[in-house]
């Protein structure tokens, strides 16, 4: 290849690489979509769920249909208060899918079985909660 055609090439993609970074910059680009397009953007753990959403996803024969509720801050979780009351202890899981409960409905994930063994042990114990934080695939769910 000429020398005269690489410069003109190599200089094409300097100035589109630049326009690009200059969009994102100002804002003027549309959003990059990504695998996991119905969050939003938090500083401390990347992204999360949309709080308050909902969104419904069909197994593959589209029999089932799991319910994907979300508290205030995004999570796949009941609301809890920011201050961990007497006599409590928490649990907190973080993770992936299996985490989330892909595929199962909010009763039916493990930590929420974990939180519910607990509950139910005889004798004076002291108050568990758990909250969990994972993510899924969300390629087929829709929002309600």
């Amino acid at each position: 290849m000429p020398r005269r055609a690489v410069l003109v090439l190599a200089s094409l993609c300097v100035t589109l690489a630049a326009l690009a970074g200059a969009l994102r910059l100002f804002d003027l680009a549309p959003p990059v979509p990504t695998l996991y397009g119905d969050n939003v953007r938090d500083e401390r753990i990347v992204f999360r769920r949309e709080p308050h959403s909902v969104q419904r996803q069909k197994n593959p024969s589209g029999e089932l249909e799991v319910e994907y509720a979300h508290n205030s801050l995004g999570f796949r979780d009941t609301e809890h208060s920011i201050e961990k009351p007497p006599g409590t202890f928490r649990i907190v899981a973080v993770g992936d899918s299996f985490t989330y409960g892909v595929g199962a409905s909010f009763e039916e994930t493990y930590l929420r079985r974990v939180e519910q063994q607990l509950e139910a042990r005889p004798g004076v114990h002291r108050a568990s909660r758990s909250s969990s934080s994972g993510c899924r695939d969300s390629s087929r769910s829709s929002s309600a």
